[in-house]
């Protein structure tokens, strides 16, 4: 076995030539790179997000919401309304509550219905509804055009 030389003994390499030193100290513990990456992940990480911030604060001022007019077509008479001119006229034209067509809701004679025994419309409840109807008896189903029409005080 060789004897190591006084070099060896105090942990300084050795040249194993001639056994003289070569003038560096050893490394006790093998250095690893963890920490370091450790660092520099998260150092590149928060440059991103300071990144990403003031590129939002950046367009913060442009994301301005822009008003949009809609146009809705409303019947003067039951206030429904509609996207689409033709569509409101001709339900203007046939409307219930119109007094120009000669409904059973504009008439003097009309009987609206209602919900029997004070149910007032539970849809659990059997009793049975009091159905809109004609107090002189000319329109079972509600019709327009009446030949008794006659307009009632609160229509308008």
């Amino acid at each position: 076995m060789k004897q190591q030389s006084a070099h060896e003994k105090e942990g300084f390499p050795v040249d194993h030539t001639d056994g003289s030193p070569t003038g560096r100290r050893p490394f006790l513990a093998l250095l690893t790179a963890t920490p370091y990456v450790d660092w520099l992940v998260r150092v590149l990480l928060e440059a991103a997000d300071e990144e990403r911030s003031a590129l939002q604060a950046a367009r913060l001022p442009t994301a301005v919401t822009l008003p949009v007019t809609v146009v809705r077509h409303q019947c003067p008479h039951c206030r429904r309304t509609w996207a689409k001119k033709p569509a409101a006229a001709a339900h203007v034209a046939r409307c219930w509550s119109n007094p120009e067509v000669r409904s059973c809701k504009t008439c003097e004679h009309h009987e609206p219905g209602e919900a029997a025994g004070g149910c007032w419309g539970d849809p659990y409840c059997n009793c049975p509804e009091v159905p809109e109807g004609c107090a002189v008896g000319a329109a079972t189903p509600m019709i327009t055009d009446c030949p008794l029409w006659r307009l009632a005080d609160d229509a308008e």
